[in-house]
Parts: C-alpha cells; sequence; structure tokens
C-alpha cells in the first residue's frame, strides 16, 4: 500500500490520524523488526518438498516493479523485484529444490524440468481457446481439453488415496501418453496455424506435464 493508502486506512479502520511523514518514519523500524520472521520464512518456504511460484504487476507510485510469491499451505514468502525475468525468478527460488509449480512463464524455465510442474489450470485455459474455435482446430481443441480435466479428475483420485492406488496412477499413465499422441497428431494436421503452433509448443512443454 502507498503512504497515503495506509493514511486513509488508519483513518476510517481506527480512526486514527497519522501524518505521511509519520507513518514513512515509523516504516524504518518496522522493517528491522520484521527482517528476521521475513529471512525465516523464505528459508522455510525454500526448504519445503513442494511450492507454488506466481508473479504479479506492483506499482510503486508511477513505477511498475514485479510481485513475485513462493508459497505452500503453511506459509507465503513475497519479493518484490524490478524484473519479471529468470535474475527475478532466481532471486525467489534461492536453494529451492522441491516441485516447482507455476504458470507458463518462461523466467522459471532453468528449473530442472524433472522438478517442474506447469499448473494444469493454465493448460486448461490454453485449450479453451482452441476449443472455441472452427474446424479440425476446434474439434481437436475439445477433445485435448476433455483429456486434460480427465489427468485433473484422475490426479484427484489418485491425491485422496493417499497416493497409494496404482489404478489411478497406471491411468495417468495412460492419459499422460494420449495426451501427448493426440498433440502430435493435431500439431501435424492444423500445420502452421494457432493451433498447430500451440500443440507444438505443448509438446516442447511435455516434461513439464
Amino acid at each position: 500500500m502507498s503512504l497515503r493508502q495506509i493514511e486513509s486506512l488508519l483513518a476510517e479502520q481506527w480512526q486514527l490520524t497519522f501524518s505521511l511523514g509519520a507513518i514513512s518514519e515509523a516504516q524504518a523500524p518496522v522493517v528491522d523488526w520484521l527482517l528476521p520472521v521475513y529471512q525465516q520464512i523464505g528459508d522455510q518456504v525454500r526448504s519445503a518438498g513442494l511450492a507454488h511460484a506466481d508473479e504479479t504487476s506492483h506499482f510503486r507510485g508511477k513505477s511498475r516493479y514485479w510481485l513475485w510469491s513462493l508459497s505452500t499451505p503453511q506459509a507465503a514468502y513475497f519479493m518484490v523485484h524490478y524484473s519479471r525475468g529468470k535474475q527475478a525468478a532466481h532471486a525467489l527460488l534461492g536453494g529451492f529444490e522441491g516441485i516447482l509449480v507455476t504458470d507458463r512463464h518462461g523466467a522459471y524455465n532453468d528449473y530442472d524440468a524433472d522438478r517442474h510442474q506447469y499448473c494444469w489450470a493454465h493448460i486448461i485455459r490454453n485449450l479453451e481457446k482452441i476449443a472455441g474455435r472452427v474446424g479440425h482446430a476446434g474439434q481437436d481443441g475439445r477433445y485435448l481439453l476433455r483429456l486434460a480435466r480427465m489427468v485433473v479428475h484422475c490426479g484427484k483420485r489418485w491425491q485422496a488415496s493417499r497416493c497409494q492406488s496404482l489404478l489411478y496412477r497406471r491411468r495417468l499413465e495412460r492419459l499422460r501418453q494420449h495426451f501427448q499422441a493426440t498433440l502430435e497428431e493435431a500439431a501435424q494436421r492444423n500445420g502452421n496455424t494457432h493451433t498447430g503452433h500451440a500443440c507444438r509448443k505443448l509438446l516442447g512443454d511435455s516434461p513439464r506435464l
């Protein structure tokens, strides 16, 4: 929040009146007090076996920065950076070595593909665009969309079994093979079109699916 927003919040929520200068002066000691806790949160999240990363635009006055997050069900670590590129992604992840779940933003793609999972909600969103097209493209998109939703459904069933059920594990493996084969067919069938390019991009991303 900006200083002026903080000033308004204090007045509206608690009927407290502080000048912008007083709020600014108070921020420095608060930063010092919270720094050890902030660092502990970062250490905890980076030592987790699985974490989700994301980034969004963040304005300070008229200057645009990026607010990055690395989160687990227990804690969320935030970092403000001037960049949305790989340098910032590396700073966010630090020594993280667990399973990383992200959207398809390329800044994370230096991370080992064997431990990098794309979020299926984003994959489904991409496939919905293809499914809305006419002709072969739309048909391919709708079939791929159905397979993607089956992956999510089957994955939830597998997790509900505490990851013990070989039945759902085998189904997931068959879905993976079927999804890959369908992508290859759709990429060839749609050639040099938006749909063809999208399918080839997903094929290239297949280690992270």
